[in-house]
């Protein structure tokens, strides 16, 4: 190790493919979590809905395709719906066309 040791990232631990399941794993899990309800706990948005918001807004984002996106759309049809909420609850400007 030199003095710039952290100038070049770790090899990843996990294959593409890997990384995708897990992903995918993931996605299910947190799909699984919000179930039929509004908020991942309850009737109210909590803190972990803004966070599930930002990750999820930007999986599901059609202008940041990415390999998950179909899967979610696919798969966890409830986490779409959940951002679509979310966005027109909190961000009305933005719901309609995402400009």
């Amino acid at each position: 190790r030199g003095p710039f040791f952290w100038a070049a990232p770790p090899p990843p631990r996990h294959s593409p493919a890997d990384q995708l399941f897990l992903a995918r794993r993931a996605a299910k899990a947190l799909s699984a979590l919000l179930g039929p309800g509004p908020y991942f706990l309850g009737d109210a948005p909590a803190e972990c809905d803004c966070a599930a918001f930002g990750l999820c807004e930007c999986l599901t984002d059609p202008r940041w395709p990415n390999p998950l996106a179909a899967f979610i759309r696919d798969e966890c049809p409830n986490l779409p719906a959940y951002v679509a909420r979310l966005r027109a609850a909190f961000f009305p400007d933005l719901a309609p066309g995402l400009e």
